[in-house]
């Protein structure tokens, strides 16, 4: 969840919004979304995105220094537990990540 929040601020302008919301989907899994209005990803950026230190090139993600590990990190923690993590994204409007973890991986 660092990896995601850390992402969702750092591409988010000053005074924008980041949200994190939780809620048990209707078969007992665990849907974890954090959405920004940041500077969002077009499919080739996601695809970038979800490679290792595979990193999107643009003015603003070069003032913004990092490994290009996190999401790809993150999608293997993920889908160690069992889950599946999804990216739905536009470019200028932001990004919407949603983590789903099984029921079998949440405790009552």
């Amino acid at each position: 969840m660092v990896n995601l929040l850390t992402n969702a601020v750092k591409f988010t302008p000053e005074r924008g919004t980041v949200s994190v919301d939780a809620k048990m989907t209707p078969n007992g899994d665990l849907d974890i979304t954090i959405s920004d209005i940041g500077i969002g990803m077009d499919r080739p950026g996601i695809e970038t995105a979800l490679t290792t230190f595979g990193q999107i090139q643009s003015e603003i993600t070069q003032a913004n220094e990092g490994s290009g590990l996190g999401i790809p990190l993150t999608k293997g923690l993920v889908e160690a537990h069992g889950g599946q993590l999804f990216i739905d994204s536009e470019m200028n409007v932001g990004t919407t990540v949603t983590v789903r973890l099984p029921g079998t991986r949440v405790l009552n």
